[in-house]
Formats: C-alpha cells, sequence, structure tokens
C-alpha cells in the first residue's frame, strides 16, 4: 500500500504541476507529458472556435462557455467511450515493457483519436439537434408549413389499410389506421390545427409514406415518395424546434409527446427523447391514463384508445430508462390501467409481451444497477438478478392461448417469414437484457474473466441468433428495407450489451471464435452504410467498428510476442477498485491512466516507457487530467475503495459493488457517445 501511496502522490504532483505552468518538452528519461485540451467544452462563436492547452486560454474558455456548459456537454459522452474503449487494452498494455507492443496499437488508437477529433469539431446547437427544421418567415406560423399533396397522401391511408406490412409497423399508439383520420383533417383543412396535430400528422405521414415507398419497384415513383417523407420529415423537426415551454394537458399532447421521443431515437438522440417521453409520462399521469378508476367514466372506444396509448408511452420510457441508466418516472405499483388484450380488429402492432418486458427491464435497474441496489450486498443483488433471469426466461418460452392467438393472427397477416423476422428480433433483445443481468453475478472464484460463465454464454448465443435474423432478413425480397429498420430498432436504439461482453472477454482471453462473432455483426452494421439509417447512426456504427479493430488488433500483437508477460484484466479489476504492489486494478486505471490520444498519436516514442507497475507509463500519467477535464465524468462513479475493513463501516458497499457499478455507468457513458443530441 505504502508503495501505491507513493506512486499516487508522484502523479498528483506531476498533475499539480501540469495545472500552474506551461508544457516543458522533455529532455530527461522521463517522458513528456502534454496536457489534454479541455474535452468536452463547447464555444459560443464569440469565442476561440479551437482547442488550446494553455492554462490561461483554458481559463478563458471556461469563463466564455459557463453559460452554455450547463446545456450542451456532448463531448464528454465521446471521451467517455474512447476511454472504454481502450480501458481493458490500457490495462494489459500497462502491465508491460514491450516497446514493441506499445507502438503496435498505436496504429489503432489513432482510429479511435480521430472519431473523438471529429466530434470535437461538432457544436451542440439547436441546429444540431434538428438539422432538417425549416426557419419560419415573420409574420407566419408552423400552420403554413407545406404539406405533401393530398391526393398522395390519401392513397398512402390507403396503402396502409389495405397493405398487412404498413399496418402492423405504424404508429402503435393507434388502435386503427382511422384513428388517424382526425388528425388529417385538422391539419390538411383550413380550420385551427395544434402543435401535437401537426406532430402526430407530419411524424405519421413520415414513417407511412416511408413503408409506403418500400412497396414500389420503379426508382422514379419510390423517389417521389421519399421526397415526400422528407417534407414531412422536415415539417416535424421544424415544429419541435419551436415548441413552447408548457404544453396543455391533454391526450392529443401525450401522443405526439411518445412520436416525438420515437422520432428521436429513430434519429440516434436518446437524451432528447428522453426530454419528450418524461413529459409524455407526467401529462398521461395527469389525465389518469395509469388508473383504472379514472378510465371507468369513457365509453369503451375512448378508454381502449387511452390504453393502448398509455401502454405505448410506457414501453418507450421504459426502454430509454435503461438505455440512458435513469430511473423510470413511472411506479409500477400505481399503475391499474388493463393491459392492451388481443383483437383481431387492431390493425398496428403493440405485442403485450412487449409490456411485461418493460416492467422486467424497469426492474433491472432498479434491483441491480442504481445507487441504491449498489449498496446492497452482494448476495442480494445475486438474488435479485436469479430472480430477474429467471423471469426473462419463462417470458420467453411462455406462450398462453391469448398470445397463441395473437401469433396466429399476425402470421396470416404478415406473413411467415416476417412473423419469424420478428419473434427473432424479439429473441436477440431479450438475450441482450439477459447479458446485462448476468453480468451482476461475479464469477466463480478463482477466475481470470470478469463475467460469469452464464454471462458469456448468453452473449455468444445474443450474438448467433442474430446471425441468424440477419440471415432470414437476407432471403426476404425487401431484405434491404427490413434489415435496416432491425439494425435501427433491435441493435442500436436498444444497447446491444453482449457486443460489449464479448470485447472485453476478447481481450482477457483473446478467444478467435467469438472476434468472428464481433467482425460478422461490424460487417452486417456496415452492409446498410448507402441508406439513411447508416447515415443516422454513423457515430454508433463506426464505434462498433472501431471496438472490432482493437480487439482484433490487440489479438494479433499478443500472438505475435508469445514471450512478453502480459496482465489481462481479471475479476477483481474489472471496474474494481483493487490494487496491490504488483497490479493495477482496471479502474484504477481508467482513473489514472485512460489515454491521451493526441499524445499517443502524435508522439508514438513515447511508448517505449511503459513501466511494469503501470503508473509512470504516459498515458496514466496523462489520463486523470484527461477524466477531470471530463464534464460529469470524474475519477469514478465512487470513490476509490478505502481497505476492505473499513469499507464496511464507512461506505455500506462492497468492492464488487462498486466496480459493478463503474461497470454499468461506463456503458452507458459509452452509449451517450452515439446520442448526436446530447443536452447533458
Amino acid at each position: 500500500m505504502e508503495y501505491m501511496v507513493q506512486k499516487l502522490d508522484e502523479l498528483s504532483q506531476k498533475v499539480a504541476a501540469l495545472s500552474n505552468a506551461p508544457f516543458i518538452p522533455s529532455g530527461s528519461h522521463q517522458p513528456a507529458i502534454i496536457e489534454p485540451s479541455p474535452v468536452g467544452e463547447r464555444v459560443p462563436d464569440t469565442c476561440p472556435s479551437t482547442f488550446v492547452s494553455h492554462p490561461q486560454v483554458k481559463n478563458d474558455l471556461r469563463s466564455c462557455t459557463a453559460a452554455s456548459k450547463t446545456e450542451y456537454e456532448g463531448g464528454s459522452s465521446l471521451s467517455a467511450h474512447a476511454i472504454f474503449a481502450t480501458r481493458y487494452l490500457q490495462d494489459a498494455v500497462s502491465s508491460t515493457n514491450s516497446a514493441q507492443i506499445a507502438q503496435e496499437m498505436t496504429s489503432i488508437l489513432d482510429t479511435l483519436h480521430d472519431i473523438i477529433d471529429d466530434q470535437k469539431q461538432q457544436r451542440d446547437t439547436l441546429e444540431n439537434l434538428y438539422p432538417h427544421a425549416k426557419p419560419i418567415p415573420h409574420g407566419s406560423s408552423i400552420r403554413h408549413l407545406p404539406m405533401p399533396p393530398v391526393e398522395m397522401t390519401l392513397a398512402c391511408l390507403r396503402m396502409a389499410k389495405e397493405q398487412p406490412r404498413v399496418q402492423r409497423f405504424w404508429l402503435i399508439e393507434l388502435i386503427s389506421i382511422s384513428q388517424f383520420n382526425d388528425y388529417f383533417l385538422r391539419v390538411y383543412s383550413p380550420g385551427p390545427a395544434t402543435d401535437a396535430d401537426m406532430i402526430i400528422v407530419n411524424g405519421g405521414l413520415y414513417w407511412l409514406y416511408c413503408e409506403c415507398a418500400s412497396l414500389f419497384v420503379d426508382q422514379k415513383v419510390k423517389g417521389n415518395y421519399m421526397d415526400q417523407a422528407m417534407l414531412c420529415r422536415d415539417n416535424l423537426e421544424t415544429v419541435l424546434s419551436n415548441l413552447p415551454f408548457h404544453m396543455p394537458v391533454t391526450t392529443d399532447v401525450v401522443f405526439a409527446m411518445n412520436v416525438a421521443a420515437t422520432y428521436c431515437l429513430q434519429m440516434a438522440k436518446p437524451s432528447i427523447a428522453w426530454s419528450f417521453i418524461t413529459t409524455a409520462s407526467h401529462l398521461s399521469q395527469t389525465l389518469g391514463l395509469h388508473s383504472a378508476h379514472a378510465l371507468s367514466t369513457d365509453n369503451q372506444e375512448t378508454k381502449d384508445q387511452k390504453i393502448r396509448l398509455f401502454w405505448a408511452v410506457f414501453l418507450t420510457e421504459k426502454w430509454l430508462c435503461l438505455r440512458l441508466g435513469r430511473s423510470s418516472t413511472f411506479r409500477d405499483e400505481d399503475i391499474t390501467a388493463p393491459l392492451v388484450t388481443f383483437d383481431q380488429n387492431v390493425e398496428t402492432l403493440l405485442v403485450p409481451k412487449w409490456i411485461d418486458l418493460a416492467k422486467i427491464q424497469g426492474k433491472t435497474y432498479n434491483d441491480i444497477y442504481s445507487p441504491s441496489a449498489l449498496m446492497q450486498p452482494i448476495d442480494t443483488r445475486i438474488s435479485r438478478a436469479r430472480t430477474l433471469v429467471a423471469e426473462v426466461n419463462k417470458l420467453m418460452v411462455s406462450e398462453d392461448e391469448l398470445e397463441r392467438r395473437y401469433n396466429d393472427a399476425r402470421r396470416r397477416a404478415i406473413g411467415d417469414d416476417l412473423h419469424e423476422i420478428i419473434q427473432r428480433s424479439d429473441r436477440v433483445c431479450n438475450l441482450s437484457l439477459l447479458s446485462l443481468i448476468y453480468r451482476a453475478i461475479p464469477p466463480k472464484k478463482p477466475s481470470g474473466t470478469a463475467f460469469c460463465d452464464e454471462c458469456i454464454a448468453t452473449a455468444r448465443e445474443a450474438l448467433k441468433e442474430h446471425e441468424k435474423c440477419v440471415a432470414l432478413i437476407l432471403k426476404c425480397p425487401w431484405d434491404e428495407s427490413f434489415l435496416e429498420m432491425y439494425i435501427n430498432w433491435t441493435l442500436l436504439q436498444f444497447p446491444f450489451f453482449p457486443f460489449i461482453v464479448l470485447f472485453c472477454y476478447i481481450v482477457e482471453t483473446s478467444e478467435p471464435d467469438d472476434l468472428k462473432c464481433l467482425g460478422a455483426f461490424v460487417e452486417v452494421l456496415q452492409s446498410v452504410r448507402s441508406t439513411a439509417t447508416y447515415k443516422v447512426s454513423r457515430n454508433q456504427v463506426r464505434l462498433f467498428r472501431a471496438l472490432y479493430d482493437v480487439a482484433r488488433k490487440y489479438v494479433e500483437v499478443k500472438a505475435s510476442t508469445p514471450g512478453v508477460r502480459m496482465n489481462v484484466p481479471s475479476s477483481n479489476s474489472t471496474g474494481g477498485h483493487i490494487a496491490n504492489s504488483n497490479a493495477i486494478g482496471s479502474s484504477m486505471l481508467l482513473q489514472s491512466s485512460s489515454a491521451n490520444l493526441d499524445q499517443v498519436s502524435s508522439n508514438p516514442g513515447v511508448l517505449h516507457s511503459v513501466s511494469e507497475a503501470g503508473l509512470s507509463n504516459p498515458w496514466v500519467n496523462s489520463g486523470q487530467q484527461l477524466l477531470t477535464q471530463i464534464p460529469g465524468y470524474g475519477p469514478s462513479v465512487y470513490p476509490s475503495a478505502p481497505p476492505q475493513t473499513d469499507l464496511n463501516n464507512n461506505m455500506g458497499m462492497d468492492l464488487t459493488g462498486m466496480e459493478l457499478g463503474d461497470w454499468f455507468y461506463e456503458n452507458h457513458q459509452m452509449f451517450r457517445l452515439m446520442d448526436d443530441g446530447q443536452l447533458w
């Protein structure tokens, strides 16, 4: 411990020296430490647009951005992702004195560095949040926005009535397509139309025109329909960018906020989606949509519409809670609204089992990953995790008579192939959730890995199921459009934790079969690079690719230097704060060895001085400064652990709880990086 304290004191002194003096080029045997730029700070146009490392200039930047910093902090999530992506790699490399390994890894780290550089140049402004919004001329209003020709729109609505595929994948908030007609008439008629009407109609028509366009083979006709879809998209963003702070308390506004949240999710802006869906949640509860007593006074048609709308909001909100790592705005104990039931006349897709899955997603955060859950003894979390695993497994294998009738009706409506694709997509999501739950169960000791056997096996099963689903999609005549939908909603909108699990496991074990699975996964993502999904989700695709390249390169380099000792992350170092005189826990390295990628890419020679302990590594010396510059990302989620004897008395949290909390937090920081609409 004394050795560790001494090394940490030396690190603190170097950090303090950097904050009070300009950079001095290295002329000694110690590697030069380059002060990192203030990552994630955005400057308005009146300030310099570049990042500078001089301390005095940096203070000016801070004061210049003080007003906007609380609102826009997109850069921090990017840095958090790069730190996570290189975390295991750095842990292994910093434990060896092989200059060859360090030099070999430089090129792959440059890839992540380039991604960071690209994101640094982006400004989180209103124009970035809604890039397709149009300015409203003086004296005009959103009511005067141009709409698609009424004849084409009516043709689309007829196709929606006649085409089961369009019916099943359009506006799950609706009981029937005819329910949309009321909103359509308000917007297309010369009378008044509210903001909610404009959001519902333009959002609905955007998706409807996209679906109808996929039905045509003629490229000219398809292009014409897509042009109208883009017009509706522009209108939708224009309305969203001009919404007032206070919204009326009506069911139409609840509907509109859910449409807005769904659109923002599709556009890879989950933090903006969160603001819309929480508004929908609060308004729905204010209106009593969650209460059977409040609904009892409505006629049956109105009651059915409200019930379906409520559960649509519930689904979106629960998905986002787990995605963003936040507590739900719904208390399951307060909900007495009836579940949606099977109805042969219902034309749009809202599977009752999805509601059960959403409830489990909420319990996964509350029972395992919330701060209060992480304060519980490890045995309590393991018991909770086992209970949740049983619930998910039961959900995956059970099929009662009601659900069997529903599945048969859906199969007849959309065909066997599409029905099977939906079922397999659901299974991929379920397995992804299972892998996240299993992550809370520590491996059996002794173990050389951070994950229990069930977690690794489930992650592999999820990748295999994904491959089967993709193979089935590629056999269908409409493979490209549905593959795009599958990637967007199954793989990118719900955090695909199996990829992260196998990435870490590959760094630990160099397992070639798992590496092939990750490569196939990335190949599928890149197969739609010409589509709108790729353009919207380019951050996700690029970063999954970068993670795969990191793992592949690491395996190659490790195999080429068999005689070099490498300490890989273990169950005691993954996300933990455990350190001794022989090794540094990976969470300690996360705090103090996160790469200054500018230094790595511009000064590859500096990587020759990697010590066995790791703390004299230039990555280590620069990493603490990098993290302390990131808004919202301190040295760790939890403070470094004191000795075990003091831990239980002072903190009430075991080491496993802290490492699990860090792992969960860092995963969500990684996924926040993929958010193009980061507001905080």
